[in-house]
């Protein structure tokens, strides 16, 4: 994909594509890397549904890598108006938002790396029946979360070849996500009524809502609730731990 752009956009630049197409493609080369890093995204984004049945905690942290390859993605945007080749004098303007989303997402990595192994498993609910039915509800739940979308991904596109016009494809899914969330929230309850199991599955919604607020933020607030967003997960992370295990030593 990430040739073929170039190829195309190249194509575009000697003026060799027809003026309809050659109206949607962009001129700089550095656009191929974006669109590299949509398909990737794309992927991710499949591992992150299909993984919603398996556990909440890692579906949050899959959503915490979506949003850190974002931010590599957006730190490729600061290219695309600059004339090739690529120079001090044309990126110096450049530079500051550049660094803090690579920085940002190297920062949330690295933060994600300590929240996966902060990571105590306590089975919702104890009744193996129970557990089976409801990853039975979370897998139904993943395969409706995967029709919307595909739904929202044709939508872009036929936006895009009919009006030119890139559609907010990220924003729009991640708050799909939020809604997810609640509802799975909301089962859950039906499952197990623990506390510690009730916050944290509501505080993982309030960090997935962070996430969106920060793909549309502009640049350095992005990181900044993405990084929030990382240590909240991981704060909510350490006080389940510290009720599940507290609750062990007692019972």
């Amino acid at each position: 994909v990430y040739l073929l752009t170039i190829g195309v956009i190249e194509l575009n630049r000697r003026g060799l594509l027809p003026p309809g197409p050659a109206g949607l493609i962009p001129q700089s080369h550095i656009d191929a890397v974006h669109v590299a890093f949509s398909f990737l995204l794309f992927f991710e984004v499949i591992e992150l549904i299909f993984g919603l049945s398996r556990s909440v905690s890692r579906a949050l942290g899959k959503q915490l890598e979506i949003f850190a390859i974002i931010l590599l993605r957006n730190s490729f945007k600061s290219f695309a108006g600059v004339e090739e080749p690529i120079t001090w004098d044309g990126m110096s303007g450049h530079m500051l938002p550049l660094l803090s989303e690579a920085f940002g997402a190297l920062a949330i990595i690295l933060l994600l790396a300590v929240f996966y192994r902060m990571h105590y498993r306590l089975p919702i609910p104890e009744n193996s029946e129970q557990r089976q039915s409801f990853i039975m509800v979370k897998k139904s739940l993943s395969l409706v979360l995967f029709f919307v979308f595909m739904a929202i991904g044709v939508y872009s596109l036929v936006n895009l070849y009919a009006k030119g016009v890139l559609y907010p494809f990220f924003p729009v899914f991640f708050t799909v996500l939020i809604l997810c969330d609640i509802l799975l929230v909301l089962i859950s309850l039906g499952y197990s009524s623990l506390f510690p199991v009730v916050f944290r599955n509501s505080g993982f919604a309030v960090a997935t809502v962070l996430l969106r607020v920060g793909i549309t933020a502009p640049a350095y607030y992005d990181v900044g609730l993405g990084i929030a967003a990382t240590l909240y997960a991981m704060g909510i992370t350490l006080a389940y731990n510290l009720h599940v295990r507290g609750s062990d030593k007692q019972g």
